[in-house]
């Protein structure tokens, strides 16, 4: 279902296109935006040079759910605490495991190279927790309004 946006909306947004892919799967595609956008040094900023690295000016996002169609412009929102939400899942968790891993070797009096051992297992852990909240569906849920 998708919504008018209010014009006092205050929820972080990004608008896109709804594109169809080979396999008739829906997605809205968005334009990759900078890290920081507060000036135009493109060729002297390193957040420009390593966005740069990242590829394609777009990303896709998929649709599901939603009665849209290839073609439609839309606007995306997504609330402030799912934004927190997925921070946490993407960065948090695996930074807490790495943290812990370590914590919990150095307890334990093992020497360095366990403790760093600790800490890639706890690491990858916390990527294993992220990515089974992920395919649970415990990601926040994204508003799709009508342009």
């Amino acid at each position: 279902m998708t919504e008018t946006l209010p014009p006092t909306f205050s929820e972080p947004t990004v608008s896109g296109q709804v594109m169809r892919d080979g396999a008739g799967r829906l997605w809205l595609d968005v334009p990759r935006l900078s890290a920081c956008q507060s000036c135009d040094k493109t060729s002297t900023c390193s957040m420009s040079v390593l966005g740069g690295l990242a590829g394609s000016a777009s990303m896709r996002l998929p649709v599901e759910g939603v009665d849209l169609h290839s073609g439609d412009r839309v606007t995306v929102a997504c609330s402030s605490n799912g934004l927190l939400k997925s921070a946490f899942l993407a960065y948090g968790l695996p930074s807490l495991g790495l943290v812990v891993g370590a914590a919990m070797m150095a307890v334990m009096n093992f020497d360095d190279g366990a403790q760093a051992l600790g800490a890639g297992l706890g690491l990858i852990l916390g990527v294993m927790i992220t990515r089974w909240a992920v395919a649970r569906g415990h990601l926040p849920a994204l508003t799709y309004f009508e342009e």
